[in-house]
């Protein structure tokens, strides 16, 4: 997988512990880049961010921070920075709970929060205890996304299957012609499916309202 890196990307590499090579390789739908991530969790929030319609956009490991408070200077290379579709913009570290909560780190976190809300931005902190509870939310997710990035129909031509009532999977693919168009359709996020449940033949499709699949984030 070639890895292109966005034009914010700080240079930091992303290596295991190790030092040898990068622990995975991710591409994303909102800007079709390949992400690399430094542990199993920030991949799932990326997923996440792939996922929720308030954001627009996302990049990993964003231009290094100059962080002063406290008495303290030091450098800050965010996780993520995420631009939402109200224009702001948010500083995002990806941090398991157990490390999160502890009394010096979540002390730098509250420096880090000062100085970057001076700078305009918000900053926040996202944990395992913040993601969606149903693994079948990310089987879900990580099924239609496969679809966005393989698929060979364009949004426009999605948009002209899209039903206008609640049916069926089964009976819109008939209409559509194929179970592909359906699935490419909901991985572009035209139509709307309950990610908690399975996706199957009696799954109800329907037209997609702004906050559908907005909650993630």
């Amino acid at each position: 997988m070639t890895l292109k890196k966005h034009n914010k990307h700080s240079g930091r590499k992303i290596v295991t512990p190790s030092k040898t090579t990068i622990r995975s390789l991710r591409k994303v739908i909102k800007g079709g880049y390949v992400q690399q991530h430094e542990s199993l969790l920030q991949s799932k929030w990326a997923l996440v961010l792939d996922w929720d319609r308030k954001v627009v956009e996302f990049f990993e490991e964003p231009l290094m921070k100059s962080i002063r408070g406290g008495g303290k200077a030091f450098k800050y290379f965010p996780d993520f920075e995420v631009v939402k579709d109200d224009g702001s913009v948010d500083c995002v570290e990806i941090k398991p709970y157990r490390y999160a909560i502890k009394p010096d780190i979540a002390m730098k976190h509250t420096l880090i929060a000062d100085h970057l809300s001076s700078e305009g931005h918000d900053f926040r902190v996202l944990t395992e205890k913040e993601l969606p509870e149903k693994a079948i939310v990310f089987s879900n997710m990580r099924y239609l996304k496969w679809f966005v990035l393989t698929g060979t129909k364009s949004r426009d031509e999605l948009s002209a299957f899209v039903p206008s009532t609640p049916i069926s999977f089964k009976d819109l693919a008939k209409k559509c012609g194929c179970s592909q168009i359906v699935m490419e359709m909901l991985g572009h996020q035209l139509a709307y499916v309950d990610l908690t449940k399975p996706i199957g033949e009696d799954t109800i499709v329907r037209k997609i309202e702004e906050e559908d699949h907005a909650k993630y984030y």
